[in-house]
């Protein structure tokens, strides 16, 4: 492929969008920490039992539905 080629390509196929803003680079940070959580979680699932690790479970789960939302809508409230 042509350098001219590769342009004309990327002018027409390509999507321009703006760069993340520190505050969602912030929850992408906090979302990944909660990962690390959520693995801690699972050891604890299969040392202790399923049923005493359920509602820390739930409680991750939510707080990462909810920051994956507020990232996903571009809001910069987190």
């Amino acid at each position: 492929m042509t350098c001219t080629e590769l342009a004309r390509q990327a002018i027409t196929d390509c999507k321009i969008q703006q760069r993340l803003t520190s505050k969602q680079m912030d929850c992408i940070r906090k979302i990944s920490g909660m990962g690390n959580n959520l693995n801690q979680i699972t050891r604890k699932a299969n040392a202790e039992g399923y049923t005493n690790a359920r509602s820390e479970y739930f409680y991750l789960a939510d707080k990462i539905d909810n920051a994956l939302t507020l990232l996903e809508n571009g809001s910069e409230n987190s």
